[in-house]
């Protein structure tokens, strides 16, 4: 058997909700089908035990016959061990069927949003992603579960449906002429209720996103005084959530309300027409005893059909979520020539030019501007405009392999994400990273007081998105991952906007000294790191309208004196 989580098939799955569920299945048949026969042999053994017990009546207690008495009562016992050891198997068993399909599930979000990287934080929210994981994967593999107690119950209501008929036609005809009838008034019940889940699921997931999209900007949030309109929105939401919820409630109350309905009229009819046969003499007082058995037991394979039919509607709609994410198609091709020969880095579209091994800063009128020239840069997006319009060197970035203008360019934002782990794990993402690298990217980045401030320094936990540390240690760590890679052209969008002004000054003496020799590209108004920089880049309109040393600017430029100094009054 595999270990969890299984690794990940690498077939293309459908893009329909119902062909995802077959596929999920058929990558785990095995275990579905070892499921399945657990499961077969559970319920029939507990189908055949009022047959049993009839017996036991009719041939040991009103014969008197001790033998044959204590020969059925150990079948009875028989089946009911069968039975019990089974149910532990049958339970471990559905638990496997379930977490292999969930993580396969969950897998293969977090494989397709790796590849398509800048394009997922662009076309879905984070919160609708987390809901998809946390709720429409796991709903789907509960069919895993379900799949062989559906079965089962098929096969015990025939075995049953054959014993009635062999004792009394009429009560088997009841069985299986019943059983299809009430299925399908539950497909009737169940048509609508697809339709309002999708409805509630959609809610659902627009109030997560607003409230994760909410706790991501709380500082902003609650510096531009907007935690009455947050609260507002959030109301909203809650209010349209609970609606569709509301209006889920009538199809899931009349579903619960039919899985009562049904096993009573079970109950009521059997026993109704096993009365009047044994009143006419057609049936054996311990046949009696067993069609109350039985109508008993019908109860659980009619609620175990109806489970996996609600859940296959669920997870329809849970699959439809799940490919929903999936066909979030990349911003980036990933095939492409391979070019090594170092160069120029230019951008046409803003006449940027900026040749190797130096270190350049770009100052521009519109920080949305200066960003998208940044992405354009590092290739983040090759529908953006003007993308096209990029080289290293003499070759064409979108013309790259993918994986090349990733090792040679990085880029670095100004909130950068860490992930959950070690402070050590969050530097050396790669874990490849020789021991004096990390310490003199550390060092470059001024994060010394972070190590000594942890507990287990390098060692210490930093928890999801380096909680455990503050902002400006977030943005430091951050830009000591980036100079750790040594990568030939380093982007960094206002790496020092999170850190006091003595921090500042000393990253940016630090930043020059590391890079030296190395192709870095700072977009920032700090005077300090401008003053670091072999070249200063004045951008206007997107476009580059001066370029010199920062004094040079300075005494030449009244609007960089301008936006220079307005991030100083800042």
């Amino acid at each position: 058997m595999h270990p969890l989580p299984e690794p990940l098939p690498s077939s293309t799955p459908p893009r329909r909700p119902t062909a995802y569920l077959g596929w999920l299945a058929r990558h785990q048949w095995v275990s579905i089908l070892i499921g399945t026969a657990l499961d077969t042999v559970w319920l029939c053994t507990l189908a055949f035990t009022p047959w049993a017990i009839g017996r036991t009546i009719d041939e040991g207690v009103a014969t008197g016959d001790l033998v044959r008495l204590l020969a059925w009562v150990g079948i009875v016992l028989a089946f009911e061990t069968v039975h019990s050891v089974v149910e532990g198997l049958r339970d471990r068993g559905g638990i496997v069927n379930w977490t292999r399909a969930t993580y396969r599930s969950i897998g293969l979000i977090a494989r397709h949003a790796s590849r398509a990287g800048y394009a997922i934080g662009k076309k879905v929210s984070t919160g609708e992603i987390g809901a998809t994981v946390t709720g429409d994967a796991m709903s789907i593999a509960y069919l895993g579960f379900l799949f062989g107690a559906f079965i089962a119950a098929l096969l015990s209501y025939g075995i049953v449906g054959v014993i009635l008929l062999a004792t009394s036609v009429p009560l088997g005809l009841l069985v299986l002429i019943g059983v299809p009838v009430s299925s399908a008034l539950f497909f009737v019940v169940v048509r609508p209720l697809r339709t309002r889940q999708a409805e509630q699921r959609t809610a659902a997931g627009r109030m997560t996103s607003l409230a994760a999209d909410t706790v991501a900007g709380l500082r902003v949030l609650r510096g531009a005084g907007g935690e009455r309109m947050f609260v507002e929105r959030y109301q909203a939401a809650s209010e349209q959530t609970k609606a569709t919820g509301i209006r889920l409630a009538t199809p899931l109350g009349v579903i619960d309300a039919i899985q009562v309905l049904i096993p009573g009229c079970f109950i009521v009819a059997l026993t109704w027409a096993g009365a009047l046969l044994v009143l006419d003499g057609h049936l054996t007082p311990g046949q009696l005893v067993s069609f109350y058995g039985y109508a008993g037991f019908l109860v659980m394979p009619i609620m175990l059909a109806a489970e996996a039919v609600s859940t296959f509607t669920r997870g329809q709609v849970g699959a439809g979520r799940i490919l929903g994410v999936l066909a979030v198609e990349p911003l980036t091709g990933t095939a492409g020539t391979t070019d090594d020969h170092g160069g120029a880095l230019s951008d046409e579209a803003s006449g940027l030019r900026l040749e190797s091994g130096r270190m350049v800063a770009v100052v521009g009128d519109d920080a949305a501007q200066v960003t998208a020239l940044l992405d354009r840069l590092a290739r983040l997006d090759d529908s953006a405009p003007h993308a096209r319009g990029v080289r290293l060197g003499s070759t064409a970035v979108d013309g790259l392999a993918l994986a090349e203008v990733r090792r040679r360019v990085v880029r670095v934002d100004a909130d950068p994400f860490l992930f959950r782990g070690t402070l050590r794990s969050a530097i050396d993402s790669h874990a490849t990273a020789p021991e004096y690298q990390v310490a003199t990217s550390i060092h470059a980045a001024a994060a010394g007081d972070i190590v000594d401030a942890l507990p287990h320094g390098l060692d210490t936990q930093i928890g999801e998105r380096g909680r455990m540390i503050s902002g400006g240690q977030r943005q430091r760590v951050g830009l000591a991952r980036a100079l750790a890679l040594d990568p030939e052209w380093l982007l960094l969008e206002s790496p020092t906007s999170a850190v006091d002004s003595h921090t500042e000054a000393i990253i940016a003496g630090r930043l020059r000294r590391a890079r030296e020799g190395r192709s870095t590209v700072v977009a920032t108004t700090s005077p300090m790191l401008l003053a670091e920089a072999d070249e200063v880049v004045l951008l206007a309109d997107g476009k580059v309208v001066a370029s010199g040393s920062h004094r040079e600017l300075l005494d030449t430029e009244p609007a960089y004196l301008a936006l220079v100094r307005r991030a100083e009054g800042e």
